[in-house]
């Protein structure tokens, strides 16, 4: 079957920001429109995206730690990323994103940003396959605690590059999960709460406890990719994780395993 053009898929016009503009705004944002990433121009130019890891990466370094994200700049934390044509397939554009390992894909048509794929978005082309054989993602599972510091959890994500992490009990039931958003939305908490005095104090002090989304939706057994891409698309997760039948973590499935699933499939469905 002829792969479908990416022109399908994309959001047009897509949600961007100004190089120059606050990453407060970037989160309120990316908030607004359920994604991890946002386009950025300058002087109306796309030249890269910013996403929740970038935005992470930036907050989390001691040095900036006590700063208010209105005084933080996109420019900072921005990454540059390909652009690619209008013309390109839906497969050949997941593949860059895998190969490049970014969230987001500006599309250009005639020299002009048209719009953007979003990792968010892919799930769509997923919702009839009734495969299971997700095994090709299966890694190392890591999870932590609830009495665990923020500081090791997010160091665990990173190490692994999680969007998403299992918190558990003592006996290893799933009881939530922490996000990269999970983080961020307590750290600007902390930044706008709590007196300049105390914020790398309290920083330091913070435990998942503090941060994580408890009984989210989960699914249970060998779902379907169809399944699993529903629950992405209706719940506004970064992740889905996947159950036994004692409600131990077997799996979990990111929005960055998308683009990957997609590829693995071989082939696009339906027509524009």
């Amino acid at each position: 079957m002829i792969p479908l053009n990416v022109k399908c898929l994309i959001r047009t016009p897509p949600p961007v920001v100004d190089k120059d503009q606050s990453l407060s705004l970037v989160l309120d944002m990316m908030e607004k429109h359920g994604l991890g990433s946002i386009g950025v121009v300058d002087d109306g130019k796309p030249v890269g995206i910013v996403s929740l890891k970038n935005v992470l990466n930036r907050i989390w370094s001691e040095r900036v730690r006590s700063v208010s994200l209105n005084n933080l700049y996109v420019s900072s934390a921005m990454e540059s990323t390909p652009l690619a044509s209008s013309s390109i397939s839906i497969l050949d554009a997941c593949k860059l994103m895998v190969e490049k390992r970014i969230s987001a894909l500006p599309i250009l048509e005639d020299d002009e940003l048209l719009g953007m794929l979003f990792e968010e978005d892919i799930p769509r082309l997923l919702l009839d396959w009734d495969s299971k054989d997700y095994s090709f993602l299966l890694d190392e599972l890591i999870s932590v605690k609830p009495s665990d510091s923020l500081l090791h959890a997010r160091m665990l994500m990173l190490r692994k590059d999680l969007q998403i992490l299992p918190v558990t009990s003592e006996n290893y039931k799933f009881i939530g999960v922490i996000s990269d958003w999970n983080i961020i939305k307590v750290i600007r908490i902390v930044q706008e709460k709590v007196s300049y005095k105390y914020k790398d104090t309290r920083m330091r002090n913070l435990f998942v406890s503090d941060a994580f989304t408890p009984s989210p939706p989960t699914l249970t057994g060998n779902p379907s990719i169809a399944e699993i891409s529903r629950t992405l698309l209706s719940s506004n997760l970064r992740g889905i994780v996947i159950l036994d039948e004692e409600r131990k973590v077997k799996m979990i499935i990111q929005l960055r395993d998308m683009p990957r699933i997609l590829i693995r499939r071989g082939k696009t469905v339906g027509n524009c």
